[in-house]
């Protein structure tokens, strides 16, 4: 059973395909989404996972402290980009992160 965070469910859907394929004694994987939080709630009260993908480190340390999880390894982090439109009339003040928070 995989538990993942919903914005991962189009990547599990063509991993699982590929998992499937080259694996021929596997017949199928089970996988549950949801918000991070909600699925790590499930484990450390006793929901079986095989594998926990969450949306955030924090709620990963959740687990893993709660002593449900055993020979946890960290193997990847994700990292968002903001776009900006050109279009937009605010794209010319958007120059940092800092930006975002100032009103123009």
């Amino acid at each position: 059973m995989v538990l993942a965070a919903s914005s991962m469910a189009p990547v599990f859907a063509d991993a699982k395909e590929q998992f499937l394929a080259s694996r021929p004694c596997i017949t199928d994987v089970s996988f549950s989404y949801g918000s991070s939080a909600t699925l790590a709630a499930q484990i450390v009260n006793g929901s079986p996972a095989d594998v926990f993908v969450s949306a955030s480190e924090s709620t990963m340390n959740t687990v893993s402290d709660s002593g449900q999880a055993v020979n946890t390894t960290l193997f990847a982090r994700n990292s968002g980009e903001i776009m900006v439109n050109t279009a937009s009339r605010f794209a010319k003040n958007l120059t940092s992160i800092e930006s975002l928070s100032k009103s123009s």
